[in-house]
């Protein structure tokens, strides 16, 4: 789902830190099935102070059937149950389609941020 959708970060999205992030931190990543295989897919990241969530992602061929919007929702009751009252999302800025549909979903810009990463 990540590399068709063009949200794979290979340096960082490695089959050892998902494997680690689904063992470590299981509810931290909710899938969306059909037929025992994963068509979408979205990460939570949270703590007392801040909650995120990034790499909403849903295979091309299942698109526009409401994948997306059962993947946020559930991700939105899981941070609303656990007390979170505001949450942010992560979108690169050519993903014009995910801009638009988060923005539907009543998100907005919260200003004009850069990124920055580094590997420890």
């Amino acid at each position: 789902n990540l590399q068709e959708s063009g949200l794979l970060i290979p340096e960082w999205d490695t089959h050892d830190r998902l494997r680690r992030k689904i063992q470590d931190y299981p509810s931290s990543i909710i899938v969306a099935e059909e037929d025992k295989h994963a068509v979408g897919n979205v990460f939570l990241t949270s703590d007392f102070w801040c909650a995120l969530i990034s790499h909403l992602s849903v295979r091309k061929d299942y698109q526009n059937r409401g994948i997306g919007s059962m993947l946020m929702d559930e991700a939105e009751r899981r941070f609303k149950e656990s007390g979170i009252e505001a949450v942010c999302l992560l979108v690169e800025n050519n993903q014009d389609t995910l801009k638009d549909f988060h923005k539907s979903r009543g998100y907005f810009s919260a200003g004009d941020y850069s990124a920055l990463a580094k590997r420890l």
